[in-house]
């Protein structure tokens, strides 16, 4: 049984390379777009180092007989002569009608950019550029890197994307569409890997203590 590791180089070609007519099953896709991504976030604060495939590893457990192929795409995107623009925009394309796997893309590669002693500016403008060029709104973005901020709970309003002055019924509603978007059944329905689950429910988990947060206000 193939691993998705293990298709993820014939899935570049077949994404970002000449073979533009091959079907590309979404995990795979997004796994793909994530790694290369990456590379390019990277080459934006002009630090590329060996670190950066070892953490996309500890972060996702990539099996060691698999470092290679993440390696391979790593190293082809890092040194294609395609802009992170060509990425984002096809990967906007794939998932056009499923934002939350859009957002969760740019959530892993926050993770990856915290690595490394915090997100550096150059690497802020570049997942604020690729969000824009997937289709999300600047909103979104804001209320996604809220949620990586060191102490979620100061801002909780922002990591549920209501106003400062939002009701009980607002602020509930908004959790609980988020809860409903974030849960990881629905998420590998949408696209996401199952190898990628353990990560993505770092967002579930700073949406659940911004709603804590706030209900704890409002008691007081």
């Amino acid at each position: 049984m193939r691993t998705i590791w293990s298709q993820i180089v014939a899935a570049f070609a077949a994404l970002f390379g000449t073979d533009g007519t091959r079907r590309v099953e979404r995990p795979v896709a997004f796994t793909v777009a994530v790694i290369a991504l990456a590379a390019k976030m990277a080459k934006s604060d002009g630090r590329v180092t060996h670190d950066e495939v070892r953490v996309f590893r500890e972060s996702f457990s990539v099996p060691k007989e698999e470092l290679p192929n993440v390696a391979r795409v790593f190293d082809l995107a890092r040194r294609s002569a395609d802009g992170f623009e060509v990425y984002a925009r096809r990967l906007g394309r794939l998932f056009a009608d499923d934002r939350a796997v859009l957002e969760e893309v740019l959530d892993v590669l926050l993770l990856i950019a915290e690595q490394d002693g915090g997100v550096k500016l150059p690497e802020l403008a570049f997942l604020r550029a690729t969000a824009r060029e997937m289709g999300l709104p600047d909103a979104a973005f804001e209320q996604l890197r809220a949620s990586h901020f060191d102490d979620p709970e100061a801002m909780p309003h922002d990591v549920l994307g209501v106003p400062a002055d939002a009701d009980a019924k607002t602020i509930k509603s908004a959790w609980r569409r988020l809860v409903q978007e974030l849960h990881p059944d629905v998420l590998v329905a949408h696209g996401m890997p199952e190898e990628f689950i353990a990560v993505a429910t770092h967002r579930l988990q700073m949406v659940n203590r911004a709603y804590a947060a706030l209900t704890r206000e409002a008691r007081a």
